[in-house]
């Protein structure tokens, strides 16, 4: 495994860069080891994000060249999602180049900044879109505390209009990435958490969302 100090300067170059707008070369491994290191290739980092479920840090880049995302995804068939998370514990090298970008000019990206912002686990799906999600929190013993802290670091915008008060309930609606994350996070405050809408283009992870919500409540009443 990487040491954690290599890892927090990874994160700093990653930082410095995604501030700079500034291409990273990397050089990385699909595996918890580096018998499979590729040569390293050049990134547009975008953001920062965590894995709820797994705690791991990725960078969000813009998509890089097919034959470089196929030497770490061989079985992949989505070539043309704008963007490309990396976990950053399997970055075996970091630099920034003197090279920037502009994520405005870059073909097919024009708001994936905005959709990094809300991305709650690698199971996002930006080709069918966000899933809209409004919850409703009791106000009962540090809930409203805890539900502002955790979910800051996820909020698509502002965290005033994000996140109000309804009839003495804290109201949370957003677009969200990463469903499968997300429902473990509401689940894990049983009747504390309401969902009171769903919204997605996929009928069936609408219908997955609501049966788990459903199978909860049947849990906890």
């Amino acid at each position: 495994d990487i040491p954690f100090a290599a890892i927090n300067d990874i994160v700093k170059t990653l930082t410095s860069a995604i501030n700079a707008k500034r291409k990273v070369m990397i050089q990385y491994t699909p595996r918890s080891n580096n018998i499979d290191a590729i040569p390293p290739f050049l990134v547009c980092p975008l953001k920062i994000v965590q894995d709820y479920v797994s705690g791991n840090l990725y960078v969000m880049t813009l998509r890089v060249d097919a034959s470089v995302f196929k030497q770490i995804n061989p079985d992949t068939e989505d070539l043309n999602s704008p963007v490309v998370p990396w976990r950053i514990d399997r970055i075996l090298s970091c630099s920034e180049s003197e090279h920037t970008f502009s994520i405005e000019t870059e073909q097919g990206a024009s708001d994936v900044l905005a959709k990094t912002s809300s991305i709650w686990g690698m199971n996002y799906d930006i080709a069918n879109g966000p899933v809209h999600v409004r919850v409703y929190f009791q106000n009962t013993g540090h809930i409203w505390a805890k539900v502002r802290k955790d979910l800051t670091p996820y909020i698509n915008g502002s965290a005033e209009d994000k996140l109000t008060t309804y009839r003495n309930m804290l109201c949370y609606e957003d677009d969200i990435y990463g469903y499968d994350s997300f429902k473990q996070y509401i689940m894990s405050y049983g009747k504390s958490a309401y969902v009171a809408e769903i919204r997605s283009s996929r009928k069936d992870l609408r219908a997955d969302l609501l049966k788990a919500a459903q199978e909860r409540y049947a849990y906890y009443s």
